[in-house]
């Protein structure tokens, strides 16, 4: 027996209860991203472009969670979108659109977190730079998200088109459905790739998949270290010339005023690319595998235990906003009635004081 089929019949042992942890990530990922989007939605948040992209990552978030959990439910074969079968046609249509939200949701959550560093970058870059301070507005974080989401769709649409429902299929299905059905039960109705009948359709076809996996995944892949590498650079150089000039110019509170604070997105960057990083890998070499080749099967196999991450890093979005930045806190604060106020001490006849905070409940 290869060590790759070794491999595969482990990870086939501990693949329920994987897919179990994943449930419960996202489970707790909903409850907690419905918070975090009541929290980033409220006025005293919608102030910058920073602040409205992270509102976009949200929504995507709390959508692909959703999708798992009801592919987690619903389909028998979680891991391989051309061995959805079904007696019910609905069912089946129903199943192809997760599959289909799942990569709009995912994409436009990475290449939104992409565009939000990169925002982040080009501010404070060009802080005095009136035109490049426009890009702080709340409306063109809004543009940018309709931007991004309506690129992705194009991807989304030309994968579903590629998809094909057939009534009683009488040839197997693909061997890598093997794993969670019988590939010879002829089900009444199931999916395939549509038929390419010259080298034209299958390059094209070929292509697709390529550039799917290239703008979802691999671009991503050195967007991410690349914008977290600039980002800490332009810290830096923050740092030496406030202490060269002897001014506080980017204090944390008016870096706030251009949204959350860099080293917060520093955070949000890094994350990502931990849990994008290894599923642009794993996209990338599966184009260029056979269906039937252990290779594939193992590289499909991964993407759960990647995919977990990606949940946790959903995750850890509002955790570090609630860290990281004041702004978010007092808006915490400000939603559960909580305020903080100034008492005044007067010490002797000279009526010099001394200000305190303190939090009171209302």
């Amino acid at each position: 027996m290869s060590t790759v089929q070794e491999i595969l019949n482990v990870m086939g042992q501990i693949e329920n209860g994987v897919f179990s942890v994943n449930f419960f990530l996202c489970s707790l990922s909903i409850l907690i991203n419905c918070f975090h989007l009541i929290i980033i939605t409220r006025k005293s948040m919608r102030t910058s472009s920073i602040n409205v992209l992270m509102i976009g990552i949200a929504v995507c978030d709390l959508c692909s969670m959703f999708v798992s959990i009801y592919k987690y439910f619903m389909l028998v074969d979680r891991e391989n979108p051309e061995c959805i079968t079904s007696d019910n046609l609905f069912k089946v249509y129903m199943d192809v659109t997760a599959w289909s939200f799942q990569y709009q949701f995912r994409r436009c959550s990475c290449w939104l977190g992409i565009v939000m560093a990169t925002v982040r970058y080009v501010i404070m870059r060009r802080m005095s730079d009136v035109r490049h301070a426009k890009l702080a507005e709340p409306k063109v974080g809004f543009i940018i998200i309709a931007i991004v989401f309506f690129s992705s769709l194009l991807l989304t649409i030309t994968w579903q088109f590629e998809c094909e429902v057939i009534e009683n299929r009488n040839y197997s299905l693909a061997l890598n459905c093997a794993e969670h059905q019988n590939i010879n039960s002829n089900p009444k109705f199931s999916l395939i790739l549509r038929h390419a009948s010259n080298i034209a359709n299958v390059i094209i076809v070929r292509t697709y998949f390529i550039l799917d996996a290239t703008v979802s995944n691999f671009i991503p892949c050195f967007a991410f270290p690349t914008l977290t590498f600039l980002l800490l650079r332009e810290i830096q150089k923050i740092k030496e010339a406030r202490e060269q000039l002897r001014r506080n110019s980017v204090t944390e509170d008016n870096e706030e005023k251009y949204g959350l604070t860099t080293k917060l997105i520093v955070f949000l960057t890094v994350t990502f690319f931990m849990s994008e990083a290894p599923l642009g890998i794993i996209a990338t070499v599966k184009t260029f595998l056979d269906r039937s080749d252990n290779r594939f099967r193992l590289s499909t196999d991964l993407i759960i235990y990647f995919t977990i991450l990606v949940t946790i890093n959903s995750i850890l979005h509002p955790i570090f906003c609630i860290l990281m930045s004041s702004q978010y806190r007092e808006t915490v604060r400000s939603l559960f009635g909580v305020k903080r106020k100034t008492s005044t001490i007067f010490c002797g006849p000279q009526l010099s004081a001394v200000s305190t905070q303190f939090v009171q409940m209302t």
